[in-house]
């Protein structure tokens, strides 16, 4: 369970990264549903594709959406087909063409890597695993991380405390990382206290841990947090954009979220703010489009595009970035639509909503 959790918080860290990836494929993916605690998955259109019927479910990635049935996963193809059956502890997301899978091993559960057949390609052996980026994906071996290429070799060997997936050919490392404070009732912090770095392919480190904050790579520059202000810093580790804003985020479509005195805006990557900081919430830009939440708009949710025009006004009482072509929001209770969430189109019209 703890694993299972720390996947989870791990997906959170890294969704600005993985969008930016998911956003460039063509493929028609499908989207979970859930109602009357069921789960099924729908098209872009909203057309049910699976009936409510498994007991979870994640989206589809790479044309492939891993299903649970009673205590296993599967996987289900966009046409809602099972091409894998469930048979697996703990499902990972595809990404280049693999996914980490966990099995019950005997005396403990391991992690290896499936194709989109289901055949085991790498064998259950690491502690803990995550997706393929750019060649290679992270793996855990006795508490230490490194990373495996496609054909399970270890090309890092296992030497850090956390991890990020390869973006822009450096990955994020974390060393020397804090125990959580022991009155505390979780196991793990977030976000994680250490010193953050990066590698690159070869292991080398090209930007030494120094940083207590640093987001990934993404067209060339990278989020750090420089005593209690974040700035920029390109690829040899110089500061090429300076420490001044309260919060920085990783470059996303040519901008990045920032923020000052306590609102969000973007900047270009020449420190250019391109969307004055005047919202109390925003999210990265995706699919050309970004979410934005602003009090005095009955404290709910739209979407700006790159100038920062409201292209899509504040409907959702909560909302989640576009991918392919759809975004997740809850409407908000007291609208003239009832639900719990569901999906909206880039006209922001609901293509779905959770009644039950």
């Amino acid at each position: 369970m703890i694993r299972f959790v720390l996947y989870l918080i791990f997906i959170a860290i890294l969704s600005t990264t993985l969008a930016f990836r998911w956003q460039k494929q063509e493929s028609k993916e499908i989207f979970r549903i859930l109602d009357r605690g069921r789960w099924g998955f729908i098209n872009q259109s909203g057309a049910i594709v699976v009936k409510p019927r498994f007991d979870g479910a994640w989206s589809s990635k790479e044309g492939m959406a891993p299903f649970l049935t009673g205590e296993k996963w599967g996987y289900v193809d966009t046409s809602g087909r099972v091409v894998i059956p469930a048979q697996f502890s703990g499902p990972g997301e595809f990404s280049e063409g693999l996914a980490a899978v966990e099995v019950d091993e005997i005396g403990a559960a391991k992690y290896g890597y499936i194709d989109k057949t289901g055949r085991l390609v790498i064998k259950p052996q690491f502690n803990n695993a995550w997706g393929f980026s750019e060649g290679l994906a992270p793996v855990e071996i006795a508490g230490k991380w490194g990373y495996v290429d496609r054909s399970g070799a270890l090309v890092i060997s296992p030497q850090f405390d956390w991890v990020h997936t390869f973006s822009d050919g450096l990955a994020l490392i974390i060393t020397d990382v804090k125990a959580p404070d022991p009155k505390s009732k979780h196991s793990f912090q977030f976000p994680i206290v250490g010193n953050y770095g990066f590698v690159d392919r070869d292991g080398k480190l090209v930007v030494k841990p120094r940083f207590k904050w640093a987001g990934d790579f993404n067209e060339g520059l990278a989020p750090v947090r420089i005593g209690n202000k974040h700035g920029y810093i390109n690829k040899a580790g110089e500061v090429t954009l300076n420490p001044v804003f309260d919060h920085a985020e990783s470059f996303a479509e040519g901008l990045a979220r920032v923020m000052i005195n306590g609102k969000f805006g973007f900047i270009n990557n020449a420190g250019k703010m391109v969307v004055e900081p005047m919202f109390d919430e925003a999210l990265h830009f995706s699919e050309g489009l970004a979410a934005v939440r602003m009090v005095n708009s009955d404290d709910r949710w739209g979407y700006i595009d790159r100038t920062g025009n409201m292209v899509i006004e504040p409907l959702a009482k909560d909302a989640l970035y576009f991918s392919n072509g759809l975004a997740h929001v809850s409407p908000p209770s007291n609208g003239s639509l009832k639900g719990v969430w569901g999906y909206i189109d880039k006209t922001g019209k609901y293509v779905w909503v959770r009644t039950h």
